[in-house]
Order: structure tokens, then C-alpha cells, then sequence
């Protein structure tokens, strides 16, 4: 068991600790999000116009600052924030497409938001990778 000479060092140890497990709810995240897209946004819908680069899934950003953990989706092309068109079905530019006329949502973030909430994922990542550190959280 760790030993600590004054309540600074058990702070900053803590910190650490608490830190990397949050970078792995980020991971965690990361992942649910990878799914939601597959699900909402590859799965609804084959594109007519372009080709699929699966950038979308790959480009999310796991960000830490001040004990708090958060994701993004990064995707753009040609100064266009990709992930807003998807959400909200606004923006498209290939006026000939179906996606174009029928301004189909994907709503991929917000149901990534929803999952973790209702499955509660942030918070079961968190205690099992604090476990794993040997710190038990209930």
C-alpha cells in the first residue's frame, strides 16, 4: 500500500491517478462514439455522390483539462465542420444527392451523449480503471 508524508503528496498522487483514468472514460468514449457513427451515420445512409474515407471515425480529439475529460469530433474539408452538417442534415453541397434534398440528420453526437449517460459508461470506466489502480470508489 502506498504511503504518503503529508496530504500533498496524497493530492498530487491522486491527481495523477485520477487524470489517467479519465483519459481512459476518454477512450471509452472515444470508442462509443466510433460505434454511433457506424450506426447512424454509415449504416442510414450510402452516399450517391462521393466516396466514404471513414475519416469521420477516426478524426475525435480526447481532451483533459481541470479533472474533466471531453471528446469531439475534429472532421473538415474545405472549411466546412463535417460533424455539424451530419447532425443537423444542413450544409450539404452536392445539390443532385438524396442526403442533399431530403436534409437527413445523423444525429451521431447526441446519441453518443445519450448512450454514455444512460448506460452510464463514464462513470463504470472511471471506477474500474481506479480499481485497477488499486483504488476503490463506490
Amino acid at each position: 500500500m502506498k504511503k504518503f508524508k503529508n496530504l500533498h503528496e496524497l493530492n498530487s498522487y491522486l491527481v495523477d491517478q485520477i487524470s489517467s483514468s479519465l483519459m481512459n472514460v476518454g477512450e471509452e468514449t472515444k470508442k462509443t462514439m466510433q460505434d454511433r457513427i457506424d450506426k447512424d451515420v454509415y449504416e442510414s445512409y450510402t452516399p450517391t455522390i462521393d466516396k466514404r474515407t471513414g475519416k469521420l471515425k477516426n478524426d475525435i480529439e480526447i481532451s483533459l483539462s481541470h479533472n474533466t475529460v471531453s471528446i469531439s469530433p475534429t472532421r473538415s474539408e474545405n472549411e466546412k465542420y463535417i460533424p455539424r452538417i451530419i447532425e443537423t442534415g444542413e450544409g450539404y453541397d452536392w445539390i443532385n444527392s438524396r442526403i442533399y434534398k431530403t436534409k437527413q440528420k445523423r444525429p451521431f453526437v447526441q446519441n453518443t451523449k445519450e448512450e454514455i449517460v444512460d448506460k452510464k459508461l463514464h462513470i463504470k470506466t472511471l471506477k474500474s480503471s481506479l480499481k485497477q489502480k488499486k483504488i476503490i470508489v463506490d
